[in-house]
């Protein structure tokens, strides 16, 4: 290393140069961390951090042209370590509580006091909660899935899934019989629009109108008065896929995963390529740590139709931060912003992916 100095006038020779050359052994540093999924909410991590500063035992300034010593410092530091922990909460699906501890040991001790390095082991404690910035799933969370586009978000690009309720049984009298057997659903693509799902029955009026009423109290906030609708909705018209959809919406607001999974599993029994079903699907296995799955369910949402934005983002997220598959989350997120161009949140997550993968992960 090479440099110059200043000196004081008259307090050394002079020299024809002012030239100072210092060699050192910069140290080493390792890090290694892991992080544990430990429940669908919970997730805790841990980092170690080694640092040599041993090999940085002397720091010998000289004069170059002459080789006269400006500074000679012997530091005899030690090896130390930083230990980190982390824990991070979802509180609801907006809030996320980090909780963080800190440990650093110094490196030296009272013989050989430097102002260049900590002096003293260094503790620190915080928390936060954390919204903006999360990378929350992607899906039919304003309620409605069977409602069509008044219903769905981004609505220019995913009309949602429309159903059709026609009430040709007007009359109160309720027919005893086995279970219809579900009609073929009609999943109709328009690539410039997005996708349609059509359903036909035959039901009651009254059926009609409590499904509006179910989804206008979970509109409301009232989401167990809802459910309560809505589960003698699918119990009066079991064949019908929409209903349900938003029954397990509704069940995943609550934070009842397994009730949700529960319905989500019978819509797929009605209509194997029902793509919200698919898409909500894998958000029910992210947040139970079955990220293959999870995977698998967004890729065959998207199979149905390779437009549906919601579903691109989340196989994008699932891909870089839970399966370390840096090249799908990349090829996804681009694809996602296809579709949703303006997106800032997102054109940051493809900077910092493309980022890590140019750091080789």
């Amino acid at each position: 290393m090479k440099g110059s100095v200043e000196l004081p006038a008259g307090s050394l020779p002079s020299f024809a140069s002012n030239k100072v050359r210092a060699e050192l052994t910069v140290p080493y540093r390792l890090q290694v961390g892991v992080r544990n999924q430990t429940t669908d909410k919970l997730a805790i991590e841990f980092d170690l951090t080694r640092t040599g500063w041993s090999s940085f035992d002397r720091l010998h300034v000289t004069q170059e042209q002459y080789g006269f010593t400006i500074v000679d410092s012997k530091n005899d530091w030690k090896d130390v370590n930083a230990y980190r922990l982390g824990v991070t909460y979802d509180i609801s699906q907006a809030t996320q509580l980090r909780v963080g501890y800190t440990f650093d040991e110094t490196p030296q001790d009272d013989d050989y006091f430097s102002p260049r390095v900590p002096d003293a082991d260094r503790t620190a404690a915080g928390h936060r909660p954390a919204g903006a910035g999360r990378r929350n799933d992607a899906g039919a969370r304003s309620g409605g899935a069977g409602s069509g586009v008044m219903r769905m978000r981004h609505t220019l690009l995913l009309s949602g899934a429309a159903l059709l309720l026609a009430a040709c049984n007007t009359t109160p009298t309720k027919q005893v019989q086995t279970a219809p057997t579900p009609p073929p659903a009609d999943i109709r693509v328009e690539e410039s629009i997005g996708f349609t799902i059509v359903e036909t029955a035959e039901i009651d009026a009254a059926v009609r109108v409590d499904y509006d009423r179910a989804l206008a109290l979970i509109a409301q906030g009232r989401i167990n008065d809802g459910i309560a609708v809505l589960e003698t909705v699918v119990e009066q018209a079991p064949e019908l896929s929409a209903p349900r959809v938003d029954l397990a919406i509704a069940w995943h607001r609550l934070d009842d995963l397994d009730a949700a999974e529960e319905q989500l599993d019978k819509v797929l029994e009605i209509n194997p390529q029902h793509p919200i079903a698919l898409n909500e699907l894998g958000i029910v296995y992210r947040k139970t740590a079955r990220f293959a799955e999870a995977r698998q369910s967004y890729e065959a949402a998207l199979a149905v139709y390779p437009g549906y934005h919601y579903a691109r983002r989340n196989l994008a997220v699932i891909c870089e931060l839970y399966l370390a598959d840096l090249e799908c989350a990349l090829a996804s997120y681009e694809a996602y912003m296809k579709t949703v161009p303006g997106d800032e949140e997102a054109s940051m997550w493809v900077a910092a992916v493309r980022l890590r993968m140019d750091q080789g992960g």
